[in-house]
């Protein structure tokens, strides 16, 4: 991987080369395995005492497995005693305290009282509901895509009220450090078709930086994406805590997707999205679209107008973008043209995905 790659090597080639190299490497040294995973949340009420107690309590379990002494055996069962009055007291004293200080406030006494009930608690069945399996939930969130879109089929096109004054023809090379810095800035979230976990990639940069530039560029350069990064892993995932999971309507998709070019964003952000958009910009959020309806709010109250808010909810509004309409507006409104234009449609096309569940 620290090799300059040859020129003459297309971008799948270079893509298959780097999941295959790092697969093998992880298969050498960290072959996978099938373990059950448990829900064990860390209470609240778990300090730094419980933490010891229940650590002596383990070191007394192995050294009893190992001698089988009765003496060992009478430590081992104290200790397990002394481990269940400490977390009761704890526990107690937590909860105690916790009340008393929600006293005042209605709303924290409640949502204090329903942890403490564990009303919203969720178990490994709700988490992963048995009824439902992963085709299930594909059929589900394709054929509501499909619904939506046949809600709308034979629709005018929208129209472009205005063209572009500039153009993007071409996507630019990166450099090393320019690579470097979106590998380090990146979420250390890892997907599982990731050749190796992110942090990995992260700890070995310096190593494979030289031939993850020469793919981006490679990328780039050829306006498309390897077919094997059009592969999708959706996670579906509960709406709302205390939703029945039973109800395959309270789950949305999640899927972790390979992110555009830095450089494109830039040139959306300087040349047409609107300056009121919180969505998909940096710095912007619902907090700041939040405080701009309120601060447009206050300024109508000040100047005694009448204030009427239209709020619209769209379903699966973000799934159903029609792809033909996109690439269209990108190229009149935007102007993106050329390998550009040719690099996203390649990465709207052709896609794949399946259901982990």
């Amino acid at each position: 991987m620290g090799r300059v790659p040859s020129p003459n090597a297309t971008v799948d080639e270079l893509f298959d080369t780097y999941d295959r190299t790092l697969t093998n490497v992880a298969d050498q040294f960290a072959p996978e395995r099938t373990v059950t995973p448990r829900l064990r949340p860390l209470c609240p009420w778990f300090d730094a005492e419980c933490r010891a107690t229940r650590r002596n309590c383990r070191r007394l379990e192995r050294r009893y497995r190992r001698t089988r002494d009765a003496e060992d055996k009478a430590a081992y069962v104290a200790a397990c005693l002394d481990k269940h009055d400490v977390f009761d007291q704890k526990k107690k004293q937590y909860w105690s305290q916790r009340i008393n200080a929600d006293d005042s406030s209605p709303t924290k006494l409640w949502r204090s009282l329903s942890a403490l009930l564990q009303r919203e608690k969720r178990t490994v069945d709700d988490i992963s509901p048995t009824c439902n399996d992963a085709d299930d939930f594909l059929r589900f969130f394709d054929d509501k895509v499909r619904a939506v879109r046949a809600a709308t089929d034979g629709r005018q096109p929208p129209d472009i009220t205005s063209a572009a004054d500039v153009s993007l023809s071409t996507l630019s090379a990166y450099s090393e450090e320019e690579v470097r810095e979106l590998i380090m800035q990146s979420p250390t979230k890892s997907a599982a078709l990731d050749p190796i976990p992110t942090f990995l990639v992260k700890e070995l940069v310096d190593v494979l930086l030289l031939y993850v530039t020469a793919m981006v560029n490679a990328s780039l350069r050829d306006g498309r994406l390897p077919q094997s990064q059009k592969h999708a892993v959706i996670t579906p995932l509960l709406k709302k805590s205390g939703l029945d999971t039973d109800e395959l309507k309270n789950y949305r998709p999640v899927s972790n997707l390979t992110f555009m070019s830095k450089r494109l964003t830039h040139y959306l952000d300087a040349h047409g999205l609107p300056q009121v958009q919180s969505a998909y910009r940096r710095h912007h959020s619902t907090e700041t679209a939040l405080l701009k309806v309120l601060s447009d709010i206050y300024t109508a109250i000040d100047r005694q107008q009448v204030i009427l808010l239209g709020l619209l909810d769209l379903s699966a509004a973000f799934d159903c973008v029609d792809h033909s309409s996109l690439l269209h507006r990108l190229r009149t409104k935007f102007g993106i043209c050329g390998s550009a234009l040719a690099w996203i449609a390649s990465f709207l096309h052709g896609r794949v995905q399946q259901v982990f569940h």
